[in-house]
């Protein structure tokens, strides 16, 4: 087991010291070819990349905002999701260093899942660490590294058996950042509503999102960034708030020049981040958009808030200790801060958290509180002006049946931030969409960690093979085969059983030329994850195939160009059971014999390493 390495965030004010650890090391993929990884960004400040060790890969951002880069309303929206969130666990085969650090790793299988490397994707690899052998008590809080725009953002450990939860797990704001307060600039009031991109840093900058924004002309302004909130514009707008399972709060529509906010028809608050609801899944997941910055001329707004991170935990079983004051697994979004007379930050939305555990026995003394909330904007404490939009909420997925024994899981949106100094407030910016806790699903099929998948060749047929981690929550493997690589079909389905992890199957009716095989995983709610396509070449053993005498009685001959790669002949009736022949090699041919076989059609199988056919043979 690696060192895990402390360090202490101190709070002068309380005059105390929090301990927390991180246990991760990270780096950005560059480029895929088959089973290698090239990196960049290396960090291995806490924990290292070791040959036979699991990572976790997974795709932060993608190129998904397409065509939709016009300074429009629409600008910021998916167009297509591509690779983005989709991650997987694998394990190290070798790796290279270049004066102490990994320069490429290879992987002992290919990567099951696409993923994309290009100048708009940020690809990274999260080391995978075992915790205990076999149980673990924490004894400090853990965290993550904060993402930076190449990497971190993630937390993710694995407990062989039993992981005693005393402290804290979390990646609250530590995923996309939130976009900056603009600088002191005094323009008209209400006056920038259709300004959705912008080069200056007059207007807030917009929140991060699942794209990574490579172009500065659409750095600032009210427009989100994908999952990202919108800055403020002219005058004192708040920013959007960033959006996850549910989209953020508009920003605060801005300050009129008078006693109120600006009209809805030229409101210049930012941008909801947008919902990523329908394309979250237990093997594709996000960290929580980060908030839009606030529009300031008096040096009195805020930035946007962080997003919360993502976190995997893989565990048989989680208890707490007989008691303490509470413990808790968090990926919340952060609060945007307040302050008086300009436009507030936007809040971040809430992260992921995903808990591949088997059971959970929390004492009541010491109960468990997992959560992925937004977080709130910031408020304008003065006159109308504008306040950030509320995070929207994120994801928590669970292996098993949600626990609520001495455990409370919650996914809340964030509250928005107030526009003025009403107590109560009367007039609020944007608040998120959806109903609280819609982000919380239990029985998901987490992420197979497949060892292997091959197809090889066996005496002209394919032998199929696989082995996976135990995970309870499979019910089917299904086999499908396809000639061309793209229509694919079931040839056989396999039940998943309990504690087996090495699984085979013989395709006996395996198709001559090219043949592509994918194994698919089905888990108990119709979840469906499929294999990497494993390709096979079968030859067609010549036409020029001769047979004497046929009929036959007691022996028969076969010739053929390829009879020196011929490994195997077998001789079966209509009801496909094998009958008793000696065959021996007579030069360029064989001799076949049997004794005693009844009259009737039987079939003679000629069976090579990379071939398999067939003929029919009348004996009298």
């Amino acid at each position: 087991m690696k060192n895990i390495y402390l360090f202490l965030s101190l709070f002068c004010f309380a005059h105390f010291a929090s301990a927390q650890i991180q246990v991760n090391a990270y780096a950005r993929v560059t480029s895929i070819s088959g089973n290698s990884l090239q990196l960049s960004q290396v960090d291995e400040a806490f924990d290292s990349f070791e040959d036979g060790e699991k990572v976790l890969i997974i795709q932060v951002q993608d190129d998904v905002i397409g065509a939709n880069t016009a300074n429009t309303s629409s600008f910021g929206e998916l167009d297509q999701i591509l690779n983005a969130g989709n991650f997987e666990i694998a394990q190290i085969s070798s790796h290279t260093e270049s004066a102490g650090t990994p320069i490429s790793i290879t992987l002992q299988n290919p990567l099951i899942r696409p993923y994309s490397t290009g100048p708009n994707s940020r690809l990274q690899i999260v080391s995978f660490p075992q915790l205990g052998s076999p149980n673990y008590t924490t004894t400090s809080d853990i965290t993550a590294k904060a993402w930076d725009g190449q990497t971190g953002g993630v937390l993710a450990f694995e407990v062989p058996n039993q992981l005693t939860l005393a402290h804290n797990i979390s990646v609250d704001g530590l995923g996309f950042r939130g976009g900056a307060v603009s600088r002191d600039h005094g323009g008209a009031s209400c006056s920038s509503n259709g300004v959705y991109i912008s080069s200056s840093d007059e207007y807030g900058a917009k929140g991060e999102g699942i794209y990574p924004n490579t172009n500065v002309n659409h750095t600032y302004a009210r427009a989100k960034m994908l999952n990202g909130g919108g800055g403020g514009a002219h005058h004192n707008g708040g920013g959007g708030g960033g959006g996850n399972y549910t989209e953020g709060g508009e920003g605060g529509r801005g300050y009129n020049g008078g006693s109120n906010v600006c009209p809805a028809a030229t409101a210049v608050g930012g941008q909801a981040g947008i919902a990523l609801a329908s394309e979250i899944a237990p093997n594709r997941v996000f960290l929580g958009g980060g908030g839009g910055g606030g529009q300031q001329n008096n040096s009195r707004g805020t930035s946007g808030a962080n997003g919360g991170g993502l976190i995997y935990i893989k565990a048989q079983e989680i208890i707490s200790p007989a008691s303490c004051s509470g413990v808790s697994i968090s990926a919340n979004g952060n609060d945007a801060a307040s302050w008086t007379n300009d436009g507030a930050g936007g809040g971040g939305a809430g992260g992921s958290v995903l808990l591949d555990v088997n059971t959970f026995n929390m004492n009541a003394a010491c109960p468990l509180l997992v959560e992925a909330n937004g977080g709130t904007g910031g408020t304008s404490s003065s006159s109308p002006h504008g306040g950030g939009g509320g995070g929207g909420q994120g994801v928590l997925f669970y292996s098993n049946t949600e626990p609520n024994s001495n455990v409370l899981s919650r996914t809340a949106n964030g509250q928005a931030g107030c526009n003025n100094n009403s107590s109560p407030c009367n007039n609020f910016a944007g608040s998120p969409s959806g109903t609280n806790d819609n982000g919380i699903f239990d029985e998901a099929l987490l992420p197979l960690e497949l060892s292997y998948f091959k197809a090889q060749k066996q005496d002209g047929k394919v032998l199929l093979s696989w082995e996976v981690s135990q995970n309870d929550q499979t019910t089917l493997f299904e086999l499908q085969r396809a000639a061309d690589g793209l229509a694919f079909e079931a040839i056989a389905q396999i039940p998943a059983q309990f504690n087996q992890t090495e699984y085979s199957f013989l395709d006996a009716q395996a198709l001559k030329g090219q043949s592509y095989y994918r194994l698919l995983q089905i888990g108990q709610n119709e979840e469906q994850q499929y294999s990497i396509i494993q390709t096979v070449y079968l030859e067609q053993l010549s036409n020029h195939i001769q047979l004497w005498p046929n009929p036959a009685k007691n022996e028969l001959y076969l010739a053929s160009e390829q009879v020196d790669e011929i490994t195997q002949l077998e001789l079966l009736d209509l009801q496909g059971r094998k009958q008793l022949i000696q065959y021996q090699k007579e030069g360029s041919r064989y001799k076949i014999n049997w004794t005693n076989l009844p009259q009737g059609l039987y079939f003679l199988q000629i069976i090579g390493e990379d071939f398999y056919q067939t003929k029919k043979i009348q004996i009298h």
